[in-house]
């Protein structure tokens, strides 16, 4: 008897089971010690972060492109200080110049670069 009621029991009330997860790595490498599990329901950002991706390596591509055309003198500053996040006197140093010419060359890039580009900001 004490059998049936648990097949009974079983047919009547519905199975609980846990969200499907897989198991992530924490540092990347496969086979850690230490993973975390990412549930199914937490990919319902997928599209936003798929465009995300996209929208990102577009804009890459269009800054490689705005660079490529600049002239060298202009596109060496743009880059150590936008890119590179080194300070005026930095650059200035990096490059041998007077912080006055960093500026002005700085200046000229963006202008060069919005000219070429308009879309650029």
């Amino acid at each position: 008897m004490g059998n049936a009621n648990r097949r009974e029991r079983s047919q009547d009330v519905p199975a609980q089971t846990a969200p499907a997860s897989v198991p992530v790595p924490s540092d990347g490498s496969a086979g850690d010690a230490d993973e975390k599990s990412i549930r199914a329901g937490e990919f319902a950002d997928c599209p936003d972060l798929l465009n995300d991706i996209v929208e990102q390596k577009e804009v890459q591509q269009a800054v490689t492109k705005v660079l490529g055309e600049l002239p060298e003198i202009y596109r060496e500053v743009f880059v150590l200080r936008d890119m590179q996040h080194l300070d005026l006197a930095e650059t200035a140093e990096t490059l041998g110049l007077g912080q006055s010419s960093v500026k002005t060359r700085l200046h000229r890039a963006s202008h060069a670069a919005r000219g070429a580009h308009p879309d650029v900001r």
